[in-house]
């Protein structure tokens, strides 16, 4: 094991040890001792620590070693143990270490506190001053004693090192211990104090606080022995003998035994500086109160005080001004209640505020009960709140011009400059290094001659001249400006001059406003473009003014009525149209001003000389000035196209006749007549083919194309004439000089022009005349829509003399199906009749009345049955048409009738009394065809229901029923599922059903058969 460095190291050993003995030997000694062994030096720090520290403490010594031995003492005593171990190594008394043995509070390495014996020495090594301290567990025994010797010594120390002066006094009034702030603050020995100096006292004199001096017997601690009461801060006044005077707050406190007075303590702190401050203070605040007087009458600034509560306690002349209140209505009053409109504003805010943080606030806000702007600053004490505040309001509305100038100049489009005295850019806004495409860093300093010629230059320093002499206010020059990018773009530059702030008449910044009119310019031209368009366009042009009078008109414009510009020009509006077509247009205006889009009027003009012209205006509100919209519009003489519009009118009139004519040659001279009278052309003719004859024939023709051809020529294939030519191509053929075409109807023919129009398969329109280009593009449209409507006429004529060939043929075939059905009826009930009787009479004769008769009653039921197809056969060829005339029939009670008719095997029930209008014969039918449907189907237990539906009634029985995917086809003739019918009955019902335009829909009954909804049949109420 490594060897521990001895305590004492190599240089010192107690003096005692006996001589002979080594070095190793008090090693030795020293690392085998049970008790634990740590030296430190001067400072504290741990130099060595045997191994039996390890089993007392816990520690590796090694890990005690250069650490400082407060780091071990809990952290509440680290403080007093260090005061201590300094105290004693520096060689002076009082302290616990001076005992032979004593105790101390140390941490183990676990952190628990453990009490400790100590005994120690001092000793020196190698020029190091050390301690050594033997350490073992405490007794118990001792335990308190120790920590009472530690609490004396506590308590000495504290007297001694008080600020305050202390003192102990016995019963009989003897100084027993006085601290060095005793003999100090009083200026004598700690033996001897002011109240001591009997053969001195002329030396030493007390005063109380009103400067009246106290006798012995009337000291502070006189009063503690003489009524045993403590005695708290008596404030006295010592007199020195070299004059001073020394303020002293003094406290005595009685100490009792068995009752009895023994000691008394006092305590006197030293107030001098206090008292003097305090006075001072005072004095100062006289001063103070004396100084803020003058300074609230002479400050400028609106000035009120509050206190805590925010009752106003003082207002100066100018607040009364302000606050347009005088200091009698505002002293003692709550200032909120006062104010009440600055309640929740930032004015309470930030009073509270500054109360809250005791911090001063500034701020400036409106209160708009005084229209005023205040700018406050409010100070913040702890009896209250001081309030300094000006109104500003012109300085805030110069502020907000300044703002708005300076906002204006950011935000405005065109570029704003300032040029100082040297010629250089000092200031450029955003809009100006957007249109020069050049920050300010790149221009400040930079002459503005970079963005334009020679010729600019001298004539910008011209202008210059000129404002700093006077001559003009401002100045404007254009130029090309070349952009940062090369581009070029037009400017107009506007600026002034200002003299500099130095007042120099030599010295003028320029300030200019730059705009690119590049779009202006642009402008410019396409207005002059516009200008000419406006006094070449054929439409007139005019332009209102916000009086509805003319400031513009165009030429055409007065060409249409007929005066001079200078005539018109200034005129109101109502001078060419009524008052209230002007009236009208101007409600139109207001009506798409908000869009700014237009309206569109017809009207007629009144010319100069008296006369109208149908015009249409299209018109729109446009920006007078900037207060008013005015109007301007284009006119257009629709005289052409009114005329146009009346024969269109005309000839619909016309075409509602053509359509209810019966025959082609009343087709034909109704369609002439409309040519000559409603589209006002002479020479009109149509020709229609003839199937038999296979050519066109002249049907109808005007009579000036009579007398113009004479003989009128037929037309058919082969010709090369226009007419067969517009027929067979099925195209109209249009030529405004027949003079240039072969297509001819004779080589002499008078015609020049015409239009010639295919009327489907029917012929064709023409219309022709002796003049080249007879027929402009208007006759061209009218002519078409008179050709379509005569074909559509002809097409309807030919309709209806089909329909009517067809309507005989139809009523022929009936007739002939009539008679055919009556004469196979009448042929077929002969023999028929004949075997019955025949039946009947072999029947009694053969078989008696015991015989079996069911053979013969099988042909009965045959030869009845062909019956009843026979009459179902006459339904069906006779009675298929629609009916004609219905009768109210009461449904239940002829329901019960033709059941007992017919008497077929089962039951009716009828359940309705409605009254219904029906043809009574074909109803008949219908009900005995489902009466005989049940009975065929249900057997002859089969019972039949008559009842009524909202719109309707229905017939249904408890029958097998029809399945639904056979319910549509039960109708078709033929259809039947029973071996005794020809499946016509159902058939027969729909066609009944059809002809009173009835609804029938099959569904299935309450006890599943068949039932028959019928809807739609009237009522005799309807």
């Amino acid at each position: 094991m490594e060897a521990e460095e001895s305590p004492d190291g190599d240089s010192e050993r107690p003096p005692e040890a006996p001589s002979g003995f080594d070095e190793g030997f008090f090693d030795g000694m020293v690392a085998a001792a049970t008790d634990a062994v740590l030296t430190a030096d001067a400072d504290g720090t741990i130099v060595y620590a045997n191994p039996a520290v390890e089993d007392l403490l816990g520690y590796d010594p090694a890990e005690m070693r250069g650490e400082r031995f407060v780091e071990f003492v809990p952290e509440r005593l680290r403080e007093r143990y260090a005061s201590w171990f300094e105290r004693h190594v520096g060689g002076e008394s009082g302290t616990p270490l001076d005992d032979e043995n004593y105790e101390v509070t140390l941490l183990t390495a676990d952190g628990t506190e453990t009490r400790l014996s100590v005994s120690g020495f001092t000793h020196e090594s190698d020029g190091r001053s050390l301690f050594t301290g033997f350490v073992r567990e405490a007794p118990d025994t001792d335990a308190s004693g120790e920590r009472l010797r530690e609490e004396e010594a506590l308590v000495a120390e504290i007297f001694d090192t008080s600020p305050t002066a202390l003192a102990v006094r016995d019963a009989d009034g003897e100084l027993l211990r006085a601290n060095e702030r005793a003999a100090e603050l009083v200026g004598v020995g700690d033996d001897k104090l002011p109240y001591d100096a009997e053969g001195d006292a002329e030396e030493w004199t007390v005063y109380d606080t009103e400067g009246n001096r106290l006798s012995k017997d009337e000291y502070p601690v006189s009063h503690a022995f003489e009524t045993g009461d403590p005695v708290c801060n008596e404030e006295v006044i010592v007199e020195q003998p070299s004059g001073k005077r020394v303020h002293l707050s003094v406290s005595a406190a009685p100490v009792r035994e068995d009752g009895d007075v023994e000691r008394v303590v006092s305590a006197a702190e030293d107030i001098t500086e206090l008292k003097e401050s305090q006075y001072e203070l005072e004095q100062r605040r006289d001063e103070l109160e004396t100084e803020l007087s003058e300074v609230f009458t002479r400050i400028t600034d609106a000035f009120f005080a509050l206190d805590t509560d925010w009752n106003v306690t003082y207002v100066n002349d100018e607040a009364e001004q302000l606050l347009l209140q005088s200091e009698a209505e505002l002293v003692g009053e709550n200032v909120w209640d006062v104010f009440s409109e600055a309640v929740g504003t930032t004015f309470q805010r930030q009073y509270e505020r500054a109360m809250e943080t005791q911090e001063p606030v500034s701020f400036v806000e409106y209160y708009s009960p005084l229209s005023t702007w205040f700018e406050v600053r409010a100070y913040p004490s702890e009896t209250g709140l001081s309030v300094y505040f000006r109104d500003v309001t012109e300085r805030k509305e110069r502020e907000r011009e300044l703002e708005r100038y300076e906002t204006i100049v950011e935000t405005v489009d065109d570029g704003i400059y300032v040029v100082g005295p040297d010629g250089t850019f000092s200031m450029v806004n955003s809009a100006f290094e957007e249109i020069t495409g050049y920050e300010f860093d790149e221009l400040r300093e930079v002459s503005p001659s970079i963005f334009y010629d020679d010729e600019i230059e001298r004539e910008v320093e011209q202008r210059h001249r000129e404002l700093v002499a006077g001559e003009r206010s401002a100045a404007t020059v254009e130029h090309d400006l070349k952009t940062a990018d090369g581009d070029t773009v037009h400017v107009e530059v506007t600026f002034v001059v200002r003299p500099t702030d130095d007042g120099s008449d030599a010295d003028y910044e320029r300030i200019g406003v730059l705009r690119n009119v590049t779009e202006r310019k642009e402008r410019e031209r396409e207005l002059e473009r516009y200008e000419t368009i406006v006094e070449t366009v054929g439409d007139g042009v005019y332009a209102l003014d916000s009086d509805e009078r003319f400031v513009m008109v165009n030429d055409a414009f007065c060409e249409m009525i007929n005066y001079d510009r200078e005539e018109i020009l200034g005129e109101h509006a109502s001078v060419v149209h009524s008052e209230r077509i002007n009236e009208e247009a101007a409600e139109m205006t207001d009506a798409v001003t908000d869009e700014m889009g237009s309206a569109t009027l017809e009207l007629e003009l009144r010319t100069k000389d008296g006369g109208t012209v149908p015009v249409e205006t299209r018109f729109g509100p446009y920006r007078y000035d900037d207060e008013a919209f005015a109007r301007t519009g284009v006119v257009r003489d629709i005289t052409e196209r009114v005329r146009f519009e009346q024969t269109l009118t005309a000839l619909h009139e016309s075409s509602r006749e053509l359509l209810g004519l019966e025959t082609a040659d009343e087709v034909c001279e109704a369609v002439l007549q409309t040519t000559t009278d409603v589209l006002g052309i002479r020479g009109a003719g149509i020709y229609l083919y003839d199937d038999e004859a296979s050519e066109l024939a002249p049907c109808a023709v005007s009579d000036h194309v009579a007398d113009m051809f004479g003989d009128l020529p037929t037309f058919g294939p082969g010709d090369e004439s226009i007419t067969w030519r517009a027929f067979a191509d099925g195209e109209t053929v249009t030529f405004d000089d027949v003079a240039e075409t072969d297509l001819t109807y004779r080589d002499d023919t008078p015609l020049r022009s015409g239009i010639w129009i295919p009327l489907g398969d029917h012929g064709v329109l023409a219309v022709v005349s002796e003049e080249v280009g007879a027929f402009d593009a208007d006759d061209r449209e009218l002519a078409d829509l008179l050709a379509a409507t005569t074909e559509a006429a002809l097409d309807r004529v030919e309709r209806e003399r089909e329909r009517r060939e067809h309507e005989r043929e139809l009523e022929a075939q009936n007739e002939r199906l009539d008679a055919f059905a009556s004469m196979l009826a009448h042929e077929l009930r002969n023999p028929l009749e004949i075997a019955q009787i025949y039946l009947d009479t072999g029947v009694e004769n053969a078989l008696g009345e015991d015989a079996d008769a069911s053979a013969f009653r099988e042909v009965e039921r045959a030869l009845d049955r062909i019956e009843e197809m026979i009459d179902t056969l006459l339904v069906v060829t006779r009675r298929g048409g629609s009916v004609d005339t219905t009768e109210p029939l009461n449904l239940g009670e002829a329901a019960r009738e033709w059941w007992a008719d017919l008497d077929p095997d089962g039951a009716l029930s009828v359940e309705t009394d409605r009254e219904i209008r029906a043809d009574p014969s074909r109803l008949r039918q219908l009900l005995e065809n489902l009466f005989r449907n049940a009975a065929e189907h249900g057997g002859p237990d089969a019972t039949v229901r008559v009842g009524s539906l909202p719109d309707g009634f229905y017939v249904e029985d408890d029958g097998p029923g029809i399945p639904e995917d056979e319910r549509e086809s039960v109708f078709e003739p033929g259809y039947s599922t029973s071996n005794v019918g020809v499946g016509f009955g159902l058939a027969v019902v729909e066609q009944l059903v059809d002809a009173h335009d009835w609804d029938c829909e099959i569904t299935e009954g309450e006890s599943g058969g068949a039932r028959f909804e019928f809807t739609g049949v009237e009522t005799p109420d309807e």
